[in-house]
């Protein structure tokens, strides 16, 4: 079981992949629509695994959230996103993170990268 928050700004599908991860057995910690929301959390809560999408409401992006939480604190940052272009690749690609995940996302990838997350 892990200690999971996730950074969505979609709201059904935050919910959706929240009710997936508790029938996997972890605990959904918070879940955050924006990037400041998402430190908040972070650092207040402390969760093992974040799923960080990277477009989100308001001014900072999951990519700029995962560099300010990654300095202060040593979860693990698995991106969710649908933005697969080549320059925001490469911007995630220069932050520390263990993987993405790329929707729509199906159980069994899901589950597997948090599997692989708490390795």
């Amino acid at each position: 079981m892990a200690r999971i928050l996730i950074v969505e700004d979609e709201a059904i599908l935050a919910f959706n992949t929240k009710m997936e991860l508790i029938r996997l057995g972890h605990e959904v910690i918070g879940i955050a629509d924006n990037g400041a929301d998402a430190v908040n959390i972070a650092m207040e809560r402390h969760p093992e695994i974040i799923l960080m999408d990277i477009v989100l409401k308001g001014s900072m992006n999951g990519i700029e959230a995962t560099g300010i939480i990654n300095k202060d604190n040593g979860c693990r940052i698995i991106y969710m996103t649908g933005h697969t272009d080549t320059a925001t690749i490469d911007m995630a690609m220069k932050t520390k993170h263990i993987g993405f995940l790329f929707k729509p996302v199906e159980l069994y990838m899901l589950k597997d990268a948090i599997e692989k997350a708490l390795q």
